[in-house]
């Protein structure tokens, strides 16, 4: 939703500001057309590769992590032809994005930066992921009714205060309370 609002606000920009024409830098001197020498969709598609490359960097790789990088890294390779007409403004918004992306993933990898900031390894992730799991497993069984005492238990632990005539409730009426409650059990 971001790249798309900023395709469409940097490309209303060009039409109404004016400076766009003349804003560039380098080769790409009019950000309003697309870059004469391809370099930006290059970059821009070299930047996002490296983004996935770094991103997934000591990630346990099982078969769909594989798949989605694969999937990923084939989108950045496609992206080139694509963006080839795309303005200079676009691409250089996506090449400084994704600059930062890489800066960003880069330098969360950086244990002294984990540490300073307390974002957890991978090994404390997965700790507290197992640790969750089992405590939600332990509610589910506290909860599950297999667990819970068939029928049989109940009747056995209500029969004997049910089965009580009224003339033992009646004859009972004088006794204690204490004497009472061991009568039940």
């Amino acid at each position: 939703p971001i790249f798309v609002t900023m395709y469409f606000s940097l490309r209303s920009l060009s039409e109404t500001v004016n400076d766009m024409h003349t804003g560039g830098l380098a080769w790409f001197t009019d950000l309003t057309v697309p870059d004469p020498y391809y370099i930006l969709p290059v970059v821009s598609s070299a930047s996002m590769l490296l983004s996935i490359e770094l991103g997934s960097l000591n990630q346990p790789q099982d078969k769909r992590a594989k798949m989605i990088k694969n999937v990923m890294r084939g989108f950045a390779v496609v992206l080139v032809p694509i963006t080839c007409q795309f303005q200079a403004s676009i691409l250089l918004y996506w090449v400084a994005s994704n600059v930062f992306s890489c800066v960003f993933v880069g330098a969360t990898k950086m244990n002294a930066l984990r540490k300073l900031f307390k974002i957890p390894t991978q090994e404390e992730i997965k700790a507290a992921q197992v640790f969750f799991e089992q405590r939600v497993k332990d509610r589910i069984a506290f909860f599950n009714p297999d667990l819970l005492p068939d029928a049989d238990d109940i009747q056995q632990h209500i029969a004997p205060s049910a089965q009580s005539t009224p003339s033992s409730k009646r004859a009972g009426s004088g006794r204690s309370s204490g004497s009472s409650s061991s009568n039940r059990n």
